[in-house]
């Protein structure tokens, strides 16, 4: 999941990176704002779509149907550089995963 989100980030594909997010679904970006459903969260992330993502992970865990993703990422940004710690929480139905809930906070 990890590796298809930045990859359609990075070719800058917003509607492939939304339809990795289930319908009710949850982003909460670095900037402390949150968005709601993937109408909202389409919106969101269209605002960054320019700019470059790299994800590392530190670990997966996977239980049933849920399993989560925690790591680092660095985005490059209109000549501004972030680093900061990220944590995807996935759900899983007939052999699909899906965001459910997508937080990040950036390094001061």
């Amino acid at each position: 999941m990890r590796s298809s989100w930045v990859k359609n980030w990075n070719e800058k594909q917003l509607d492939n990176v939304v339809r990795l997010y289930a319908t009710h679904a949850a982003l909460l970006p670095a900037d402390g704002t949150r968005a709601s459903g993937q109408y909202e969260i389409r919106a969101s992330l269209g605002k960054e779509i320019g700019s470059k993502v790299v994800a590392h992970s530190v670990g997966i865990v996977c239980s049933g149907g849920l399993a989560y993703d925690s790591g680092t990422y660095e985005q490059d940004s209109d000549g501004k550089h972030v680093e900061g710690n990220y944590l995807v929480v996935l759900v899983g139905a007939n052999g699909n995963w899906l965001i459910m809930q997508h937080a990040s906070t950036a390094k001061p």
